[in-house]
């Protein structure tokens, strides 16, 4: 049995710069940033104070109220994002019982805002006060669970946790499940809502967040003053079918999936070896001339050395190619969201492949000498991609890959 070919048919998002495909899709062309001043909690001691929160997020618009109480706000997000993702490919429920399909969500954290909650309420009111629900709501599986529970699916659902690049790797696990025949169709995607005081207090502790006061100017990938990531939060989730399904249902195709790569960094080797790894693999599971490549959406998060090092992964592997292909990061867009960061990248792959554009790189004003490729600064351009390489890098070392060609 030979290989199946995996499309994107659906698309689902909610992102700090908007909510739904539309509304992040102009967010990015038209450079709106959605980071703003925290506004969840008092950050006013924190040495950083700004994140990227998604606001007027309604879950009863897209869950029963009863339901929606009893679930985290990642797993509010990830059901939501379900839900766009299955009325954009136009497949009904009675289709997706008929499809069958797996869930496979990509989650870097936890639900923090229970554990903070009832932590202390425990150390302030005692243990008979705790919520009797709280753990269950709060596991890294209880976003994937509640989509199955949601949409009555009785298929499999995985989680995958590998730090920022959980929610691509649970893509290039759905593509991989309906690559080998084992099922025709996959939710996946990503979703982290990491917004709160215990997770900002410890990524200032490890100093990695920029310090520049104007939130809308403080992720800046690739940019010479660039000082750190901004914390972020969101969802996003993309429907996966067999070609030949996706033919017969007759419905709109954003992209094809062609490649997917994973590796960790190893201590003995070089800064971004292990993303040079996952790209390698990714090339050549795809077994594509490398100079096909029209556009690589970069991981880099505004960090002073993830940004360094993926350019110069970059050079090595393409060489003097590198420097006639356009590379942009949306992260000055929306910070940092975690696992579904990679997610949201590979939704603006596609949705710019169907129109013909490259997003900017929000930011990028004044240029690295060391980071110096096409980093599309500033507006969108009108360039035509073909085939497209998305990267995404986690906590722990974890690199993915994946090659996405426009469908003809």
């Amino acid at each position: 049995m030979g290989r199946k070919r995996v499309v994107i048919t659906g698309i689902g998002v909610i992102a700090p710069n908007g909510i739904g495909k539309d509304n992040f899709w102009y967010a990015l062309k038209t450079g709106r940033c959605g980071i703003k001043k925290i506004s969840f909690f008092d950050a006013s001691d924190f040495p950083v104070r700004i994140a990227g929160e998604v606001r007027n997020f309604n879950p009863e618009e897209f869950i029963e109220k009863k339901k929606a109480r009893r679930m985290a706000r990642f797993s509010q997000f990830a059901v939501a994002c379900t839900k766009m993702a299955l009325k954009d490919t136009d497949m009904s429920p009675e289709e997706v019982q008929k499809k069958y399909p797996g869930i496979v969500m990509g989650i870097s954290s936890t639900d923090f805002e229970t554990m903070e909650e009832q932590c202390r309420i425990l150390y302030s009111k005692g243990l008979n006060r705790i919520n009797p629900v709280s753990s269950f709501i709060s596991v890294p599986n209880a976003p994937s669970g509640d989509i199955a529970d949601v949409l009555n699916i009785k298929s499999f659902n995985l989680t995958v946790s590998t730090g920022c690049a959980s929610g691509l790797d649970a893509v290039g696990n759905g593509y991989r499940l309906i690559m080998n025949g084992e099922t025709g169709c996959v939710i996946a995607g990503g979703s982290d809502c990491p917004v709160t005081p215990l997770m900002l207090a410890t990524l200032c502790a490890a100093d990695i967040m920029s310090k520049i006061e104007n939130p809308e100017k403080a992720s800046r990938p690739f940019d010479k003053y660039r000082e750190g990531g901004v914390l972020s939060e969101g969802a996003a989730v993309v429907i996966l079918e067999e070609l030949e399904s996706a033919l017969a249902r007759d419905t709109n195709i954003y992209g094809e999936i062609i490649g997917y790569g994973q590796s960790t960094e190893s201590k003995d080797g070089e800064p971004g070896s292990g993303l040079k790894r996952a790209i390698e693999k990714c090339l050549g599971e795809a077994d594509i001339d490398p100079t096909s490549l029209s556009y690589i959406s970069a991981h880099a998060p505004s960090d002073k050395l993830l940004d360094l090092y993926e350019t110069n992964v970059l050079k090595e592997i393409f060489g003097s190619f590198i420097y006639r292909v356009p590379v942009s990061s949306i992260k000055g867009h929306i910070g940092n969201p975690y696992s579904s960061a990679g997610v949201m990248q590979l939704i603006s792959v596609v949705l710019g492949m169907k129109e013909s554009v490259v997003v900017p790189t929000l930011n990028y004003e004044f240029p690295d000498p060391e980071c110096d490729l096409d980093y599309v600064p500033k507006y969108p351009r009108k360039n035509e991609i073909n085939i497209a390489l998305v990267n995404s890098h986690g906590f722990g070392g974890a690199n993915s890959s994946i090659l996405v060609r426009r469908y003809v």
